[in-house]
């Protein structure tokens, strides 16, 4: 991502990155399917507004649900609009549940790998998407390990409209180095699509994030610039990750 502003979720297209995300989402063995299960049953009954007591194991399940998929059943094959330059739009099973719930991009002639790809819910069982999560990449962290980052979009009041928007490459302790386990939580409290609310939540504990300059710090690794922090009364931006639930919701239209 270009700037703080700008909402297209990109990555570093590493081969390496590419490889490990291979890895990562392979076939999950009976341990990790039963975890599965666990986990989805914890996202499915955590409260929808996500309060901030809530937020971290909230989180924390829907990071993992998708990391470990007991299949790769596609479920619709189509085209998209969100990511002009990859219109092939490929939605699969990976909960095991019949449901689709994860989405890769593609060129239309089956040849571009892509990294944009990630996965999605319908935590409230009312057809609508209300979590969305977006591959970012790799980063390196301060204490020198490599994690892979992502970025998510949630619909805390079933509206149809995102309202919080998470990212997971954080400066945390002011170092210079994203810290694994941190997250910035970028938040619209009415519901009028503007930025209202920041907090950090690193490990489970809650810091609002106080305004210097008239804009929230984030300590966003890929957007470090005093210009590039969002400013309260500006737009959340989960322009790009809406068009991609358009999308999805359009191919799942289709069955």
């Amino acid at each position: 991502m270009a700037a703080m502003h700008h909402d297209r979720p990109s990555a570093p297209r590493l081969i390496l990155a590419l490889l490990l995300c291979g890895l990562a989402l392979g076939q999950a063995d009976p341990v990790e399917a039963r975890k599965l299960d666990r986990d989805m049953a914890a996202v499915r009954a955590s409260d929808l507004g996500l309060p901030d007591a809530q937020r971290w194991s909230t989180f924390q399940a829907v990071d993992r649900l998708w990391r470990k998929p007991a299949g790769h059943k596609v479920i619709r094959r189509g085209t998209g609009q969100a990511i002009a330059p990859l219109p092939a739009l490929t939605l699969e099973d990976r909960s095991g549940d019949g449901q689709a719930d994860f989405f890769a991009y593609g060129s239309s002639d089956g040849k571009a790998r892509s990294q944009e790809f990630g996965a999605f819910l319908d935590r409230n069982g009312d057809g609508r998407i209300d979590w969305l999560v977006y591959y970012g990449g790799m980063m390196l962290s301060g204490a020198g390990n490599f994690y892979f980052w992502h970025h998510h979009a949630i619909d805390t009041d079933g509206d149809g409209r995102f309202d919080i928007r998470v990212y997971t490459a954080v400066d945390a302790d002011g170092d210079g180095s994203a810290d694994e386990g941190a997250t910035v939580w970028l938040e619209d409290s009415d519901r009028d699509g503007r930025i209202d609310r920041a907090v950090r939540i690193v490990k489970g504990v809650v810091t609002p994030i106080a305004l210097r300059d008239g804009a929230f710090p984030l300590g966003y690794v890929l957007a470090t610039d005093a210009s590039e922090q969002p400013r309260p009364g500006g737009p959340l931006p989960v322009e790009t990750m809406a068009a991609v639930t358009a999308d999805i919701a359009a191919l799942l239209g289709g069955k």
